[in-house]
């Protein structure tokens, strides 16, 4: 498994604010051994800054474009 940590900041549009998605986003993120914060913008999207390693990374950031099941960005 590749241990390399790296870094990255997501912006995620759409209907995420007022629907529990930071909060299911930190979920995720602590199941995925992701650390960060996730803050709601005032244009209506999330700003996330996540840091982990690579791979659990590459997953969360898909995770980031569907969001929770039966969301439906």
């Amino acid at each position: 498994m590749n241990s390399t940590r790296i870094a990255c900041k997501i912006t995620v549009r759409g209907r995420v604010q007022g629907v529990g998605f930071r909060r299911a986003c930190q979920m995720e993120a602590r199941f995925r051994g992701i650390s960060g914060s996730v803050r709601n913008n005032s244009d209506g999207s999330v700003f996330i800054e996540a840091e982990g390693l690579s791979e659990p990374l590459i997953q969360f950031t898909e995770w980031c474009r569907t969001g929770p099941a039966g969301y439906g960005f």
